[in-house]
């Protein structure tokens, strides 16, 4: 829903919130353009993620550091007017509750000049859980909202914000 909120051309940053292994493949699904997902490097460890990170020009980052290099590499892609998406959470929820989004995002998109465009998943956890080994049937959605500046103050937090409201309407709506 709201794919009409994402710029067709130039460089955009999607920023969702993180429930589930799920979530990359939603989100490329859904996304008129490519994608280049930001993501732990110690995913790479796997031959087969390596590849897909590698061939789908993925951004690496170091966990819990200060990765100026990934950094570099998102302002790069948005520069040269890609679609990138990150989890500013770092890591899939563990009770479905958003945790603290990090400012890495905003400062990338600022320095791009790249709007922002919040990105709220739900259902994702219901479906694939950290606790669970394999997924089962749910529904999922995936709700883009209206872009944020970049030059935004606060941009992350007004983008969180923004994906918790998604979440709420999402919520009474099932009532």
């Amino acid at each position: 829903e709201g794919v009409e909120h994402l710029p067709a051309t130039g460089g955009v940053l999607i920023v969702a919130n993180h429930q589930s292994y799920l979530d990359i493949p939603i989100v490329a699904a859904a996304t008129p353009r490519h994608v280049a997902f930001v993501a732990r490097a110690t995913l790479a460890h796997s031959r087969f993620l390596a590849f897909v990170m590698r061939e789908s020009g993925a951004v690496l980052i170091q966990p819990n550091t200060p990765d100026r290099g990934a950094l570099e590499a998102m302002i790069g892609h948005l520069q040269q007017g890609d679609c990138v998406a990150v989890f500013p959470e770092g890591t899939r929820t563990r009770d479905g509750r958003m945790g603290a989004f990090r400012a890495g995002a905003a400062v990338a998109a600022r320095r791009a000049g790249a709007p922002i465009v919040p990105a709220a998943i739900l259902g994702a956890f219901e479906a694939w859980p950290r606790s669970r080994a394999l997924p089962h049937p749910r529904r999922i959605r995936l709700r883009f909202g209206a872009p944020i500046a970049p030059g935004t103050p606060d941009a992350v937090e007004v983008a969180k914000q923004a994906i918790e409201r998604m979440m709420q309407d999402a919520e009474a709506a099932k009532r």
